[in-house]
């Protein structure tokens, strides 16, 4: 990976702290082989009500924060994050 110095992005205010790591990707969703897939997962217990439905009030589901996509030199790409349709 090449250094970078400056990086310039839109940040997605989460302001919860301690975060477990199976709400980052819920581990049901680890099964793939690939990671091809893991964006539409990232918090989806929180992204989405049981009934499959938004929920709005979730940072991730904000219009504000649509088409926001983290630099993908410094995340890994199955982190996309994109508004929940």
């Amino acid at each position: 990976m090449e250094k970078f110095t400056t990086l310039e992005s839109t940040a997605i205010p989460l302001p919860i702290e301690n975060i477990d790591t199976d709400q980052i990707i819920p581990a049901r969703f680890l099964k793939a082989t690939n990671k091809a897939g893991f964006g539409d997962n990232v918090f989806r217990d929180w992204r989405f009500h049981k009934d499959g439905t938004a929920n709005e009030s979730f940072v991730l589901n904000d219009s504000t924060y649509s088409g926001v996509r983290p630099p993908s030199r410094i995340l890994p790409t199955f982190f996309t994050l994109e508004k929940a349709s």
